[in-house]
């Protein structure tokens, strides 16, 4: 539409006027904004150095939802009809993009921004590792425990293999 909206160092998120730069409002997550809003429908997904992903109504700047993640989000959200995805302390995590809730967290290392395409979230890690995620998978509140246990036996030389993480399609990496 007619707004620009930009993310400021001192947790401040401006939307302003694309013809004159004026202030429309503004909204103060209470810490550092270092990743880019994405837009999409109506809303502006911003992540901040409160650990929060927020969703607001763009024309209004009144918040709609927030998830806190595990750290600082310095990713810019990937954002489609159905979910919005955003990295955050070595984690991507997938959420619904109307509720804010919880569907997915992968294990990424330190992940950029993701993206979203047919089916699959696409995140790159600082090591060279690209993931491909199936974020119509659903996480049960118990699996990521499972999968802690599953791995510990794996360590200890009790279970056959590493089990993958929920949603997890592909990977590749070239050092």
């Amino acid at each position: 539409g007619d707004l620009l909206f930009v993310g400021l160092k001192d947790g401040r998120l401006l939307a302003l006027d694309t013809a004159d730069g004026k202030i429309q409002w503004e909204f103060s997550t209470g810490n550092w904004i270092f990743s880019s809003p994405s837009v999409y429908r109506g809303v502006v997904y911003i992540g901040s150095g409160d650990g929060r992903l927020y969703a607001l109504d763009a024309v209004t700047g009144k918040k709609r939802w927030s998830y806190l993640t595990g750290g600082g989000v310095t990713s810019a959200p990937a954002v489609n009809e159905d979910v919005v995805a955003v990295t955050s302390a070595r984690r991507m995590y997938i959420l619904d993009a109307n509720t804010g809730k919880h569907r997915l967290e992968i294990i990424t290392g330190r992940g950029r921004s993701p993206a979203l395409a047919e089916g699959l979230a696409y995140v790159a890690n600082t090591r060279g590792v690209l993931l491909a995620i199936d974020w119509r998978k659903r996480e049960l509140p118990f699996e990521m425990t499972a999968r802690r246990i599953r791995v510990q036996f794996f360590l200890w030389g009790l279970g056959g293999s590493l089990p993958h993480q929920k949603g997890f399609v592909w990977s590749f990496w070239r050092p």
